[in-house]
Formats: structure tokens, sequence, C-alpha cells
């Protein structure tokens, strides 16, 4: 399955399948795919980068990434998808993988220089590919 085919899945359909880096489902949820060397563990709480300005500016996933976080600060649920590169030691950007039996559940953004994190406080299992909402 792709990663396109897993946010159908989820219920949140990928505006764009070739630049779009998250999407909202029919719930308002906003799903946002994370990279899983893009993480920290502070005080038991896993940190994923969801932004960072270093990203180029005019990359189409850029502005709606953008969008969705500042849905998630008006008030919308978190989750992540988790996305692992074909060459974690040497990231390019492009997914090997991805984790499709689980979500992350995020419960706070916040920004700490030029980059946007989520906190993730807990685990969303799926059924079969799909949200039990």
């Amino acid at each position: 399955m792709s990663i396109s085919e897993f946010f159908e899945r989820l219920g949140a359909p990928l505006h764009n399948i070739v630049w779009s880096w998250g999407a909202v489902a029919e719930d308002e949820t906003v799903i946002l795919r994370c990279w899983a060397h893009e993480v920290r563990k502070v005080n038991g709480k896993y940190q994923y980068i969801v932004l960072d300005d270093a990203y180029s500016k005019r990359a189409g996933g850029y502005s709606e990434r953008v969008r969705h976080l500042q849905r998630i600060k008006d008030g919308a649920k978190i989750r992540l998808v988790i996305v692992t590169d074909v060459d974690p030691k040497n990231p390019q950007g492009q997914i090997r993988d991805f984790k499709s039996d689980a979500l992350m559940i995020g419960d706070n953004i916040f920004m700490e220089g030029e980059k946007t994190y989520v906190e993730c406080d807990g685990i969303e299992k799926l059924t079969n590919g799909r949200r039990n909402v």
C-alpha cells in the first residue's frame, strides 16, 4: 500500500499525492506525515519535528503544512503517521515505509528556534489500516 492509499484509508485523502505532507480527516483531525529520524524523547514524551524553517518554502508541501499547523493551533486534534527514509543515516526525503498499524496522538504543539514540534502522548491503534472513529 502506498502512503497516499494509506491516507485514503484513514479518511484523509492527500490534496496532492506528490507533495502533500498531511491531510485533514473527515472528523477534522489533522494527520501529518513525520519522519522517524526527526524525533527526540523529553520527559518520557516523543517530540516530532513537523516544520523546520530550513525546509524549502518553495516546496508545495510547505504552505499546506503551515495551514495544517494553523488548524492545530485553532484546536484541531493531531495524529502523526511515522515514515522511515530510504536511508535513515543520510535522509533524502524518500519514503521507504511507514507505520500502518498505529498513529501517534499529538497533544501539544510548540516552536523551538526555527523548528515546530508536536509532542505525543499515546498511540491510536488502527484496525486494518483504518481509524476507529
